[in-house]
């Protein structure tokens, strides 16, 4: 056989986005989009005198949704999109430009990161438990925001220049984005944790157990063998178990349903990690 390869990386070049007839969540999810998919500039076209509910606000306990301009929309949301930049603003548009290298070289260490910020925001969730306090949820939400920019980086480096093993790309895309979706259901289980004045004992730990499963996946991900995976199916057993026999209080109800979605989350990542490995 014959192996003719480039460590080129794929440029898309420029793409024109426009805010008309769509809210502040859909821009958001076009730029991200834009910026995933691997374009090097984005083109934005707004309406200057326009006024937006800023949703995705990183302030938990905020009473009011904040109302932004289009200008610190697109600032906003390039935030948490690592290397984009204003290089070019008018009065009804902007440009916004990749000043960065994108190279696989972080990569490994990018999701590392994401593994250990998971981690993190499971544990500072238990603290609510016992502490009530907002300046645990805010950290919560400065983590997943961290969790949500590393993701889009990494999403964005497999669609640019691949994954190291590249028929292995789709592989690995689908792991990051369901990592991004566990740091989610977290930061969504703060919420509704600060509010009860008391949760069961037997949530926190079936809490507990859903933080364990996650240790131990993170685990089996970086090291590879039979005795790591056979761990995750005992506890996820076990936990299915722990969660069919829970009768929760009034309020508890959101709180297992997220709890629910991460260990689902946790069993397929478990699949395409062994997936990664065929």
């Amino acid at each position: 056989s014959l192996v003719i390869s480039s460590n080129k990386i794929k440029s898309l070049g420029e793409i024109n986005i426009s805010f008309d007839g769509l809210n502040q969540p859909l821009v958001c999810r076009n730029i991200i989009g834009a910026y995933r998919t691997g374009y090097d500039s984005i083109h934005i076209n707004f309406d200057p005198e326009k006024k937006y509910k800023n949703i995705y606000t990183s302030l938990a306990d905020s009473k009011e949704k904040i109302i932004m301009s289009p200008i610190e929309v697109v600032q906003d949301i390039i935030g948490g999109l690592s290397g984009m930049a204003i290089i070019e603003q008018k009065t009804n548009y902007c440009v916004i430009k990749d000043l960065g290298e994108i190279t696989d070289r972080e990569f490994d260490n990018t999701l590392r990161r994401i593994f250990f910020l998971i981690e993190g925001v499971g544990e500072d969730c238990l603290h609510l438990f016992n502490e009530k306090k907002w300046s645990i949820v805010k950290g919560v939400d400065i983590a997943d925001v961290n969790i949500d920019k590393f993701s889009e980086y990494c999403l964005r480096v497999l669609n640019k220049v691949g994954y190291k093993n590249f028929k292995k790309t789709s592989t690995m895309y689908s792991i990051i984005l369901l990592l991004e979706y566990v740091g989610d259901e977290y930061k969504r289980t703060s919420y509704h944790l600060i509010k009860i004045k008391k949760c069961s004992r037997e949530l926190f730990s079936i809490f507990e157990n859903v933080n364990k499963l996650f240790i131990t996946f993170s685990k089996f991900f970086y090291n590879f063998n039979k005795e790591n995976i056979l761990e995750i199916y005992e506890e996820n057993e076990k936990l299915m178990k722990q969660i069919r026999s829970f009768n929760f209080n009034k309020g508890e109800e959101e709180i297992i349903h997220h709890l629910k979605k991460i260990r689902r989350f946790i069993i397929d990542l478990k699949q395409l990690r062994i997936d990664l490995e065929l």
